[in-house]
């Protein structure tokens, strides 16, 4: 092949570019395939030196840049000057490998520190730059990525799969000693994804520098943080977290806070008695725990003042909260006794917050007793989810059809001082989805003689494998 005229390899490579573009132009890329080592031009580049050096004369080529950390990066370290002076680079850095050997490990921390620096001169050209590997000891500090204003940036992701930082109560101290300057500047940022470590190692230099009160993300951002285990006392603390959280991202009242694979350290015990929310500065957002631990729950629950305008658990075991105020609450594949104790103590502290919205999806443990706690009933007046007017319910198979038309006939029903107190109880929407009990004839009679009240999607499959469809009202 090296005997070819370039003007040959020239028309090879236009060939094997994507259909009805030349080789300078480079394909927009997708989250599914940006990893793939089909995509061109790196399918092209790791063939031969000659078609490499060819693709190198040609920045457009070169606006997305993957490293797979299980091969050896140096032959394309250059990539982000073989862009010359080209902005909006979206870079991407992953292993492939599923060794999480001794090894390994060094091996992976060695090549993406030598993809770091090389990246680093060029952090202000990137539109986005993500970094997913194995351990976290391989990921680059995100302290380096907010050095200076990033306009430009829409996603900042450092993941891993490993968290294999080793603290201590008096490790890991901030190194700085005077005032570092940090940008202020970004504006586009869209996603922010930290493991807990990078995000407290960062807050702590921003806080050493007197800079948090100036560090401020857009107000619709995406927030994550996740692979973290808190410390009881030291600089990695769950009360140093919820600080830096309420300075940090208090500014945030449309966005997005996804908290993932969090736990502490140490045994937590709820304190007896619980502080006035009040007492606390508010924290607004939507906000999602994944696969954190009910100590990190009560925790952090305890000592914030968390109004969400909506919550997710997903993933997760539930202890006894303080109440919840938020209007929306989606509960996924909760972690559960027989006794359903994890839904019971959300759904308990959601009651005294006075939602409307309920979503329940791949939950095994909801059955009549739950829906039974949501009936109008106790001489108290204080049955479960009282203001609810939306119940959504998926995969959940173990509760009757006949419980849940009872529950919506006596809150429909529920007598009250006025007619609006009455409307205000009243489910408007029940959707019932995925695997569920089906309908008989008595159900579907009172159903449709209400639909006025409350409209109602039923499309379930029983454990028998009957499939039901059933609504109260016509399409558009």
């Amino acid at each position: 092949m090296d005997e070819f005229p370039i003007e040959l390899h020239i028309k090879i490579l236009s060939y094997l570019s994507p259909p009805g573009q030349s080789v300078p132009e480079s394909p927009e890329w997708t989250e599914h395939d940006s990893r793939s080592p089909t995509l061109f031009p790196f399918n092209v580049g790791w063939v031969c030196k000659q078609w490499l050096n060819i693709l190198i004369e040609r920045p457009e080529c070169w606006k997305q840049v993957v490293f797979d950390v299980a091969n050896d990066p140096a032959l394309l370290l250059n990539a982000f000057l073989w862009s010359k002076d080209l902005d909006s680079l979206e870079v991407v850095v992953f292993t492939s490998s599923s060794d999480d050997g001794r090894v390994y490990r060094k091996v992976e921390k060695h090549r993406a520190f030598t993809i770091a620096q090389a990246l680093r001169p060029h952090i202000h050209r990137c539109k986005s730059i993500i970094f997913d590997l194995t351990f976290s000891t391989s990921l680059p500090h995100a302290n380096i990525f907010f050095c200076k204003d990033l306009p430009d940036l829409e996603e900042l992701t450092l993941e891993c799969h490993i968290d294999n930082v080793e603290i201590t109560r008096n490790s890991w101290e901030t190194t700085v000693t005077a005032p570092t300057q940090f940008g202020t500047k970004f504006t586009n940022l869209k996603k922010l994804s930290l493991t807990g470590f990078l995000f407290m190692y960062l807050a702590l230099h921003l806080e050493s520098a007197q800079w948090l009160d100036r560090f401020r993300f857009p107000s619709s951002a995406k927030f994550h943080i996740s692979r973290f285990t808190f410390l009881e006392k030291g600089h990695y603390t769950l009360q140093k977290f919820a600080f830096y959280i309420l300075n940090i991202l208090r500014p945030l009242p449309y966005g997005d806070i996804f908290f993932r694979d969090l736990s502490l350290s140490y045994q937590y015990m709820a304190p007896s008695s619980v502080p006035n929310p009040d007492d606390f500065p508010r924290i607004f957002s939507n906000f999602y725990f994944q696969s954190v631990s009910k100590e990190f729950i009560s925790h952090l629950f305890s000592i914030t003042n968390l109004r969400p305008a909506s919550l997710t658990f997903k993933d997760c075991q539930i202890p006894t909260i303080k109440p919840v105020k938020t209007n929306y609450l989606t509960l996924d594949r909760i972690i559960d006794g027989e006794n359903g104790s994890s839904l019971l103590h959300i759904l308990e502290a959601w009651t005294a917050g006075a939602g409307r919205k309920l979503k329940i999806s791949s939950c095994p443990s909801f059955n009549d007793y739950h829906l039974g706690r949501m009936r109008p009933g106790d001489p108290s007046g204080r049955f479960l989810a009282h203001w609810i007017h939306y119940l959504y319910i998926h995969d959940c198979p173990n509760f009757t059809a006949r419980v849940l038309r009872e529950v919506v006939k006596a809150r429909n029903d529920q007598p009250s001082i006025n007619d609006f107190y009455r409307i205000e109880q009243a489910v408007r929407e029940l959707c019932v989805t995925g695997k569920g009990p089906t309908l008989i004839k008595e159900d579907k009679d009172w159903f449709l003689g209400h639909s006025m009240t409350t409209k109602v999607i039923w499309k379930t499959v029983n454990k028998e494998g009957v499939h039901e469809d059933f609504t109260t009202f016509q399409g558009d």
